[in-house]
């Protein structure tokens, strides 16, 4: 029998940053929240186990996440969005695959009430 397709996700993620074009909009920190899977090539022994060391971690990943927004400022959505995806790869076996969205929850742009989001990964968003 195959193992069952099986993924982590973690879901709104809700940090403060300085992000903004302006350094005058960056001065105050904004609301950014981070979707972050991570699929697993085969279901992890964690599932049997009950064991934390045999999955991946999401209170790790999450302080990760946490140190990349509180190292610098940013300009841009996507080098936040970036610099959080390359630390969380660095983290996890090189067969695990890794979507991260980074979503600006108010920037300021008239009437754009959803935020402003950008999302990179090893694999195409059904």
């Amino acid at each position: 029998m195959n193992s069952p397709s099986t993924q982590l996700s973690l879901r709104q993620l809700r940090l403060l940053v300085h992000l903004g074009c302006s350094a005058e909009e960056r001065r105050v920190p904004q609301y950014v929240s981070f979707d972050v899977q991570v699929r697993f090539p085969i279901a992890p022994d964690g599932c049997k186990s009950d064991a934390l060391k045999q999955t991946v971690c999401y209170a790790e990943l999450s302080q990760k996440i946490k140190e990349v927004c509180d190292r610098c400022e940013y300009q841009l959505i996507e080098k936040v969005g970036w610099d959080v995806y390359e630390a969380l790869r660095d983290l996890l076996p090189k067969d695990h695959l890794l979507r991260v969205c980074a979503n600006k929850e108010h920037p300021p742009v008239a009437h754009l009430e959803g935020g402003a989001a950008f999302t990179i990964g090893d694999w195409e968003q059904s």
